[in-house]
């Protein structure tokens, strides 16, 4: 960790966000350890695919460990059960084993020379124990899989050493063509290689020169901005903005980084701006952007933008918001993220199979000091704005949201046609006649006890409590293991259907 503190002093010489990571170490790293377990979750989530209902349930029962339980042991536990093998102290702490990785964009022409390079400090984010003398082999490579640096840690790898992020090392930059490396850490263990089914630590970095100028150029051109766009337009602009601080700062990425191509799209959007063009113009796929709520805050999204352009009937909107960080089932979360970005969501969630025949959004989660259904009307308002969206709207909410939601009165039949209720949700015969003919689906998470909040609104809906004038329509989708770390992706085909169902193509 000594380091990386260093590497963070630094940083904050030249970049004002640096400032607040540096004064919160704690929080610092617990992102990054918050980072390690999603891509372990998703490591399980991936590998489960076509996995049949009995390793699902198994999966199901490790995952909904009880708050004693570590959740990156229960998250290693599920992925040997996948892998078929046991989940012994060499596997367990092969799966722990997480880095810090800054800056992840090295810029060997940088004014600060200790961003010419990339620093990596090992950290273990949890007391487990070591099988053996430790050694890590540490290797960068290039885009082809060619080893372009190999190097080793044989020092302060004690647990208390691993524990605060002592053991590192650097990897030169200087020789390495502009482009994006993969760095690996392989753990052995009395000299023994990690075995094939063992996990292996990697992570994405950067080579770019010019890297640090560049970034220092377009946020000054976004400052100089702030006062001269409209707030919805300067919303967009300044979620692109987020993007490029947060690999500037050295924050946390969202599974994997980015960062090159978050630069050229905040580039891209000022030189749109400057020629009087949309700002958007040009761009196409993922792309991250914020959107206004009304007030200072900003809406982190995550949209899909089409390669052509919508016609004028417009398109339908499926946005998903997405569930908050959180260790287990019983809501033990981590004080840093407070909230899940719409990155990650993207990313594990999915399109559903959804062409470009609709308009997609992934939405963060609850969190971060913004009440949702305050700032809800407003920000899809600007969404369906962005994506050309004039049609009907679904949302597909987890978790907080759907709960949060269920609050709202009229508010989710007033925006949308349908909305699926992912792992929570809770209607009476009173709130429910609000809704309209709204259409909502259910989909239980195993183990999760918000979950049971779904079978009372079956039972509403299903006049099981008394008559209810409600026009509208529940189903649950049909019983099976849902791992609730798996979320909505944990019933994809199901939610497609659904949103199919309610959103027929004209």
């Amino acid at each position: 960790m000594a380091q990386i503190l260093a590497v963070l002093l630094r940083l904050v010489l030249f970049g004002s966000l640096a400032i607040a990571v540096f004064a919160q170490g704690p929080l610092y790293r617990e992102r990054w350890s918050d980072l390690h377990l999603e891509l372990l979750r998703e490591q399980v989530q991936q590998e489960s695919e076509g996995r049949d209902a009995q390793v699902l349930q198994r999966l199901a029962d490790l995952l909904a460990a009880p708050v004693s339980e570590l959740p990156v042991r229960a998250a290693a536990r599920a992925l040997a059960l996948l892998r078929g093998v046991e989940c012994d102290d060499a596997f367990a702490f092969r799966a722990a084993l997480a880095c810090f990785l800054l800056p992840e964009i090295a810029d060997p022409d940088g004014r600060q020379d200790v961003c010419r390079d990339v620093h990596l400090s090992v950290f273990l984010p949890v007391n487990l124990p070591i099988p053996g003398e430790v050694l890590l082999e540490v290797e960068a490579l290039d885009g082809q899989g060619v080893t372009v640096w190999q190097g080793q840690i044989k020092e302060d790898l004690a647990i208390a050493d691993l524990r605060m992020g002592r053991p590192s090392t650097t990897v030169p930059c200087a020789d390495l063509e502009d482009g994006t490396y993969r760095v690996r850490v392989k753990a052995l263990f009395d000299g023994q290689e990690p075995r094939p089914e063992d996990p292996v630590l990697e992570h994405v970095f950067h080579v770019l020169r010019g890297y640090q100028a560049r970034v220092e150029a377009a946020q000054a051109r976004c400052a100089a901005l702030a006062e001269e766009l409209p707030a919805d337009s300067y919303a967009l602009l300044h979620g692109l903005l987020l993007e490029c601080n947060r690999a500037y700062a050295g924050e946390a990425f969202d599974g994997s980084s980015d960062a090159i191509v978050d630069l050229q799209r905040l580039e891209q959007a000022l030189e749109n701006l400057g020629a009087e063009r949309p700002m958007l113009h040009g761009m196409r796929g993922l792309v991250p952007l914020a959107l206004p709520t009304g007030g200072k805050q900003l809406l982190q999204v995550v949209v899909r933008l089409p390669e052509e352009p919508a016609d004028d009937a417009g398109r339908d909107l499926v946005a998903v918001i997405g569930a908050a960080p959180a260790y287990d089932v019983r809501g033990r979360r981590p004080a840093a993220p407070s909230y899940r970005t719409a990155r990650w969501i993207a990313r594990r969630v999915g399109d559903f199979g959804l062409g470009d025949d609709y308009g997609l959004a992934w939405i963060q989660s609850v969190g971060g000091g913004i009440s949702l259904a305050k700032v809800l009307p407003t920000a899809l308002a600007s969404l369906r704005q962005v994506l050309g969206c004039k049609g009907r709207t679904v949302l597909v909410l987890e978790l907080e949201a759907a709960v949060a939601l269920s609050y709202s009165g009229s508010l989710l039949g007033d925006e949308c046609v349908g909305a699926v209720l992912v792992g929570g949700g809770v209607f009476s015969s009173r709130t429910l006649p609000a809704l309209g003919e709204l259409r909502l689906l259910g989909v239980p998470l195993t183990g999760h006890p918000s979950s049971r909040g779904l079978d009372l609104v079956a039972a509403v809906a299903a006049g099981r409590h008394g008559e209810v004038d409600w026009s509208g329509s529940f189903e649950m989708v049909a019983a099976a293991p849902r791992p609730w770390t798996f979320g909505a992706a944990g019933a994809r085909e199901d939610i497609a259907a659904f949103l199919r169902a309610c959103l027929p193509q004209k």
